[in-house]
């Protein structure tokens, strides 16, 4: 996720009521503080947690407060049943069938994903081969370029020079 405006960050809190969503406030040159917000859809009010003590206050006076704030989000939605895993399975093979899971990544700034060029499986670890072929394992990317093999693929990645090596790309 990227940083975002005060009000970016309240239409979010709305659309993830009574979900505690935790964010740094960037407050300068490398100065952020860490804080926890809800959305109570039932008062139409921002709580805003602070130790043991919550704070209430209204969208106008979150606003008023943090007109030019800026937000980076914690991750903070998962996928907690198997009908809700199912759902993001078919979404993400939908995105893949259509041609449009790298446009999605590239537009949203997903840096942390890949998809690999044989099974088309997402990863985020494998084997990166320039900067842009991507492989989940040895057998994918080995089955793609069968003049390799498992010895010359060690000896390119102990290179210090080669374009191809073992990658982790993180949230």
């Amino acid at each position: 996720m990227e940083w975002i405006t005060s009000s970016q960050f309240v239409e979010m809190l709305k659309r993830f009521p009574d979900t505690k969503i935790a964010a740094r406030q960037y407050l300068g040159t490398l100065d952020v503080s860490r804080q926890i917000w809800e959305y109570h859809a039932e008062g139409n009010v921002l709580l805003h947690y602070v130790g043991e003590n919550k704070d209430e206050m209204t969208e106008c006076d979150f606003m008023k407060s943090y007109e030019n704030a800026h937000w980076l989000p914690d991750d903070f939605f998962h996928l907690s049943d198997e009908r809700q895993k199912a759902l993001a399975v078919r979404i993400v093979e939908h995105l893949i069938q259509t041609g449009n899971l790298d446009w999605i990544l590239t537009e949203c700034n997903i840096n942390f994903v890949r998809e690999c060029q044989h099974c088309h499986g997402l990863m985020n670890e494998g084997w990166l081969c320039g900067d842009t072929y991507t492989f989940c394992s040895d057998d994918c990317l080995l089955k793609e370029n069968p003049s390799l093999n498992k010895e010359t693929l060690e000896q390119l990645n102990e290179d210090d020079e080669s374009n191809v090596c073992w990658n982790e790309w993180e949230a």
